[in-house]
């Protein structure tokens, strides 16, 4: 049929055009957002303690990515948008300084469990090709 690779057997073109409608309404709420209210975001980051400031930065992130779920946008559509009403404030370069060390450690635990499931006595199967 026509509607290949968009839509399921179950899903209707209407329920489709509804989720694209959410999706993007979501980041335009996102921009908007963006844009008119860097102030109020500064004002509430505008925290002493790095510990306080990355958990209060943490809990945002849960709270769209859950936010996101609910509303069947992926979890990462949610967190990149976060990001990048972050990176509008002027504690952009602070977020960014207390964030990468947890993007460095489970990045490095991705890599660990996704070479931990790999079978090592399948390997020598691929030995020819290479």
């Amino acid at each position: 049929t026509s509607r290949g690779l968009v839509l399921g057997d179950s899903t209707s073109v209407g329920s489709a055009l509804l989720s694209i409608l959410i999706a993007f309404g979501y980041m335009i709420l996102f921009f908007i957002v963006a844009r008119k209210l860097p102030k109020l975001l500064n004002r509430l980051f505008d925290i002493r303690s790095n510990e306080v400031f990355i958990i209060v930065i943490f809990a945002l992130l849960f709270f769209v990515a859950g936010f996101s779920e609910t509303i069947h946008v992926a979890e990462a559509i949610g967190a990149l948008l976060l990001g990048l009403v972050f990176s509008e404030t002027e504690h952009a370069s602070r977020i960014e300084h207390l964030v990468v060390p947890f993007r460095d450690f489970f990045g490095a635990m991705f890599f660990f469990s996704f070479g931990l499931s790999i079978d090592p006595f399948t390997l020598g199967d691929a030995v020819w090709l290479s």
